[in-house]
């Protein structure tokens, strides 16, 4: 699944997530139940590591990804 996250994002030229979800016009659950259900897989709840810890999309990562 987050290969095919991967592939959305790299597709629609988006940082994350949130920027996905916002130019899908939708929330970060719904692309990610979208992406859930076109794999035929269970919906999962969206993995920590991929979340962005701002809202505004821009420069986010994750603490666990930060250099500190």
């Amino acid at each position: 699944m987050l290969t095919k996250l991967a592939m959305e994002l790299s597709t629609h030229r988006c940082m994350n997530l949130y920027d996905l979800a916002r130019k899908q016009g939708t929330d970060m659950t719904g692309v990610w139940r979208r992406i859930c259900r076109s794999l035929r897989q269970p919906v999962t709840t969206i993995p920590l590591k991929i979340m962005p810890v701002r809202g505004d999309g821009e420069g986010d990562t994750h603490p666990s990804q930060a250099g500190g």
